[in-house]
């Protein structure tokens, strides 16, 4: 499957013409996909990588564009190459001169508990993935002690509301299974999970890792409310298969890159350490082991992309 997933990426792709446009001009579209400076942007008259200064408009926004030609960029040895990058994405590269955001990304609106509660900034980003609200002191500070990765959407943030929806249907549930309606009871919940997931990758925008986990998450409450033993790699290629062949573009983005390098090298270490021990007669040792395994293979799978 995930041979089958970047095959399928690349022949989707490979059937998008490139636009040709002028040097210099004018569009209006939607940002596809925004990451730091850079933005990808649809319009009427095709893709284009632009370069926004300081910070691209966020994703969904639709903005009014004056661009102009980008000077061509150093590619470091083993950097980055832009301009086959763009061939790749069949965009052209552009700088914006300047632009107007016609229609703003939707946000819901931060609730009054969350504004008077202490920290309510972080438990806010972690419920909805809005970080701009976050004191500059506290991310300065999460930075110093190693922990602003936690305010990054991942596949934890998605595993731990649809456990939370899961768990939640089970109980209500727990007394349709001393009426007879065993099968009702597990259906229901694993069908809860999977909406609690979804909706959970929709209010947060739907970033790579959050949408790898929600697919992910999906086939696996389904393969097991159909009794079938899904293999995690399978799960990992399935979830590759649907992104890429929405956006074949997004395999060229950081966070897609990463997302998937890290669980890959989860699947592929975590399992010897998680062996090491007898989760019965030694699980303290287990426990500490298996997590040991999880950082360890996480750090592998994202080598290259550090080099």
């Amino acid at each position: 499957l995930l041979t089958v997933a970047f095959l399928m990426g690349a022949l989707r792709i490979s059937v998008i013409d490139r636009p040709d446009l002028p040097e210099e001009g004018h569009l209006i579209g939607r940002i596809q996909r925004s990451s730091g400076t850079m933005g990808i942007i649809d319009s009427n008259q095709g893709r284009m990588a632009l370069s926004f200064y300081p910070q691209s408009p966020p994703k969904g926004a639709v903005v009014a564009v004056w661009y102009q030609s980008r000077p061509e960029q150093v590619s470091w040895p083993g950097g980055v190459d832009h301009q086959r990058r763009a061939k790749r994405e069949r965009t052209v590269a552009r700088k914006a001169k300047d632009w107007v955001i016609l229609k703003g990304e939707e946000r819901v609106p931060k609730p009054e508990n969350f504004v008077e509660m202490r920290h309510g900034s972080i438990l806010w980003a972690f419920a909805s993935g809005q970080r701009q609200d976050i004191e500059k002191e506290t991310v300065t500070l999460m930075r110093k002690m190693g922990t602003s990765h936690f305010l990054a959407i991942s596949g934890m943030h998605v595993g731990l509301v649809s456990g939370l929806g899961y768990l939640m249907l089970r109980g209500l549930l727990s007394p349709l299974i001393l009426m007879g309606w065993e099968r009702l009871a597990v259906v229901v919940p694993l069908l809860g999970a999977m909406g609690a997931a979804a909706m959970y990758g929709d209010l947060v925008g739907w970033p790579a890792s959050a949408t790898r986990a929600v697919v992910m998450n999906v086939v696996a409450c389904g393969g097991k409310m159909l009794n079938w033993d899904i293999s995690p790699w399978n799960l990992l290629g399935i979830a590759i298969l649907l992104i890429l062949f929405r956006e074949p573009a997004a395999i060229h983005d950081l966070g897609f890159q990463m997302s998937f390098s890290a669980v890959a090298g989860i699947l592929w270490i975590a399992p010897t350490f998680h062996s090491l021990f007898d989760s019965h007669q030694r699980p303290v040792l287990h426990r500490w082991t298996s997590s040991i395994g999880v950082t360890i293979g996480a750090m592998l799978g994202t080598l290259p992309l550090c080099g």
